[in-house]
C-alpha cells in the first residue's frame, strides 16, 4: 500500500459527490467472501455439498467476468473519451484479470470431474480463488479511489449517473437479478433504501412488494425488520 493510499480513501470517502463504483463493489467483495468461505469449510466426502459450492464459484466466476465487461465497456469507455490515458492501466489489469479467471474456470472443471483426493482438488481450487480475490479487492479499492477521482475531475454528477444508467439498462435480466440480490445485501440501511427507492421508480407495484419479500429471506431479521419499516406502507399495499 503507498504511504498516500489512505489520504486518497480519506478523500474520496468525505465527498458528498456520486461515487460509481461503491454498490457494485460492495455487492461483489460479500460474493467473493462468501463463495471463498463456502469454499473453504465444505466438506469434500459430502457429494450434495460440493457440487453446490462449485456451482457457487461458477457463478461468481461469471459475475466477476460480467462486471469486467461491463467496466470495459462503459465505465472505462467514458474515461477513454475524455482522456485516453485515464484507464489504461485498469484496462491491462482487467485484461490479466480476465486471463486469471479462465484459468480458474479450467480448475473449477478440474474439480467437478476428479474422482480421487476431493479434498486436495478443493483445497487448491481454495488457495487459487484466494489469489484471485486478493487481486481483485486491491483493483477494485484503486478503481474506488484513483478512477472516482478522474471521474470526478470530467464528469459532472448527473453525467457519471447517465453513464451508469447506460450500463445498467445493457444487463440480462439474470445478470440484472444476480448484482441486484449481492447488492441490496452487502450494502448498509441507507444505502439499500436509495436503490430500493430507485429501483422502485422503475417497477410495477406488485414486482416491488415481490421484491421486498424476496429480502425477507435474503436479509438477517433486524436488517429486514429496519428496512420493512422503512417501507411500511409499501408492504401493507
Amino acid at each position: 500500500m503507498q504511504p498516500d493510499f489512505i489520504p486518497l480513501c480519506g478523500r474520496v470517502a468525505a465527498s458528498p459527490r456520486v461515487k460509481p463504483y461503491r454498490n457494485i463493489h460492495k455487492a461483489l467483495r460479500l460474493a467473493m467472501t462468501s463463495t471463498l468461505d463456502a469454499l473453504a469449510r465444505v466438506d469434500a466426502d459430502d457429494a450434495v455439498a460440493v457440487s453446490s459450492v462449485l456451482s457457487q464459484v461458477e457463478q461468481l466466476l461469471e459475475f466477476c467476468d460480467g462486471h469486467l465487461r461491463h467496466e470495459n465497456a462503459f465505465m472505462h469507455e467514458a474515461l477513454r473519451e475524455r482522456d485516453p490515458d485515464a484507464p489504461r492501466d485498469f484496462d491491462a489489469e482487467h485484461a490479466s484479470q480476465q486471463r486469471v479467471a479462465l484459468s480458474l474456470h479450467h480448475a473449477l472443471q478440474r474439480a467437478r470431474l476428479h474422482d480421487a483426493d476431493t479434498e486436495a482438488v478443493l483445497y487448491q481450487l481454495y488457495l487459487v480463488l484466494s489469489v484471485h480475490i486478493a487481486d481483485h479487492l486491491r483493483h477494485m479499492a484503486d478503481e474506488e479511489t484513483t478512477l472516482t477521482e478522474a471521474f470526478w475531475a470530467m464528469f459532472s454528477d448527473r453525467e457519471i449517473l447517465d453513464v451508469e444508467a447506460r450500463l445498467v439498462a445493457s444487463l440480462t435480466p439474470a445478470e440484472r437479478d444476480v448484482s441486484s440480490q449481492w447488492m441490496l445485501r452487502a450494502l448498509n440501511h441507507r444505502e439499500r433504501v436509495e436503490l430500493l427507492e430507485a429501483m422502485r421508480e422503475g417497477m410495477p407495484a406488485a414486482a416491488f412488494d415481490a421484491l421486498l419479500q424476496h429480502l425477507r429471506v435474503l436479509l438477517t431479521p433486524p436488517t429486514w425488520r429496519r428496512l420493512e419499516s422503512a417501507f411500511l406502507t409499501t408492504t401493507k399495499a
